[in-house]
């Protein structure tokens, strides 16, 4: 009787041992044939940008006036390198890498995906709007034209690694914005009265960097 329960317990513990092993080999065969079955990367995931804003700039782009100049730069090679060769593929209306699709931001007057300032010729203070991780300026568009009317000198950084393409992030550095962040503020308080306040205001990472 002792015998065979010994046996009894040796199969059920085998049994077991299959079970589990079995599962995690199906597991692991799904994994494989969930990750070789993706679909493939498009340029904006893997373009490596390299005309954006880094802290090793610091010394050949000391003013946000140059700050922007490379932005110029950056997006010209966003347009060259990722809306030009998505032009090649098949479009999608809501794509933003498609020319004239609903999310494209090069197809309106202005890319609000871009730093952007609205002066003031007697402005009662200046504002420096910081976005979001993963945002852009045009998330602050609404709050910046307020603060406008009300009479603020407003200025919207676009982040580096921001408003251009997905691959952007996996380069910049909080570092990188945190020295953007830096020239946006001198360039405000240079803009303005010795007397007049500068508020900086910023939302998630945003609010991190302020």
């Amino acid at each position: 009787m002792k015998f065979k329960t010994l046996s009894i317990a040796r199969w059920l513990m085998f049994m077991a041992l299959y079970t589990v092993l079995g599962s995690v080999l199906g597991a692991v065969s799904l994994f494989i044939y969930i990750m070789n079955d993706r679909p493939d990367l498009h340029p904006w995931h893997t373009v490596k940008l390299d005309n954006e804003y880094t802290l090793d700039e610091q010394k050949a782009v000391s003013s946000f006036e140059k700050y922007l100049e490379l932005e110029d730069r950056l997006f010209q090679q966003l347009q060259t390198e990722i809306h030009s060769a998505q032009s090649l593929q098949a479009s999608h209306d809501l794509n933003r890498y498609d020319a004239g699709s609903l999310a494209d931001p090069t197809s309106y007057p202005r890319n609000w995906n871009r730093s952007f300032v609205m002066e003031h010729t007697q402005p009662r203070g200046g504002v420096l709007l910081l976005h979001g991780l993963s945002d852009s300026p045009y998330s602050l568009l609404t709050l910046a034209k307020t603060l406008h009317e009300q009479g603020y000198y407003v200025l919207g950084l676009r982040m580096p690694g921001h408003g251009t393409a997905p691959s952007g992030l996996v380069h910049a550095s909080w570092q990188d914005m945190a020295a953007a962040v830096n020239l946006a503020a001198r360039y405000i308080d240079q803009q303005l009265d010795a007397q007049l306040p500068m508020h900086v205001f910023g939302y998630s990472m945003g609010a991190a960097q302020a």
